[in-house]
């Protein structure tokens, strides 16, 4: 009901919503590597947003709305991902990128948007998520942090690991990869960018479909013959 409602199943198949490079410029996300498995390593630069033009500009609809077009683009990277490695990858690894974090960020509007974000999507993208990696934390975020944490279902806290600016070591004993050697805020490409892109590249609507293993094809056609 909640996927036909926003409707998530079709917002690849149109251009992005309306303001949605609007919203990249204040939320910068995408995928910077890849763990050890092959799982994708994204990050959202929560920082870096310019609080009071994301909460003047995006309601919590529209937040909402641009959050489950990124999230689906990245299910479709998810979907691509899998095929090109030949084994099924639906989480993620994210990273939370605290630089230039301040009181700002604690504003109700802005706690009431990730609030929402995170209740929804904890609900209809379950087990989404391989572990959360929190990076450049501030101490202005020891009170925010006391916040979000109540949001959050205790075995989804307990992936939580908490790094300051010296990640890099922690990040490559927990067998991740950056796309740049540069850093995790270098070179990020935007969701909207790559799903336009894989969906030129391929058979968009047969990415929309997801991925199944060929030995699960196989069990369900022997059970079909049954």
């Amino acid at each position: 009901a909640w996927r036909k409602e926003h409707p998530a199943d079709s917002v690849l198949l149109a251009p992005p919503p309306a303001g949605h490079e609007l919203f990249e410029e204040c939320l910068r996300s995408g995928v910077i590597g890849e763990d050890r498995e092959g799982r994708p390593v994204v990050i959202d630069c929560i920082g870096r947003i310019p609080a009071a033009k994301l909460v003047s500009n995006f309601d919590e609809a529209a937040y909402m709305r641009h959050q489950i077009y990124n999230r689906e683009a990245l299910r479709l990277y998810s979907t691509a991902n899998s095929r090109k490695r030949g084994k099924r990858i639906y989480k993620a690894v994210g990273v939370l990128d605290l630089a230039g974090l301040s009181l700002a960020h604690s504003d109700p509007k802005i706690l009431s948007l990730l609030r929402a974000q995170n209740s929804a999507f904890g609900y209809n993208y379950p087990e989404s998520v391989q572990g959360m990696i929190i990076v450049n934390t501030p101490w202005v975020f020891r009170s925010i942090w006391a916040i979000v944490k109540g949001w959050l279902h205790p075995v989804t806290a307990a992936k939580v690991r908490i790094l300051g600016s010296d990640y890099h070591g922690a990040l490559a004993e927990m067998g991740i990869t950056l796309h740049s050697p540069k850093g995790i805020a270098d070179r990020i490409e935007p969701w909207s960018h790559i799903a336009q892109r894989l969906m030129r590249e391929g058979d968009g609507a047969e990415l929309l479909r997801g991925y199944m293993p060929a030995e699960d094809e196989e069990q369900l056609a022997r059970l079909a013959r049954r």
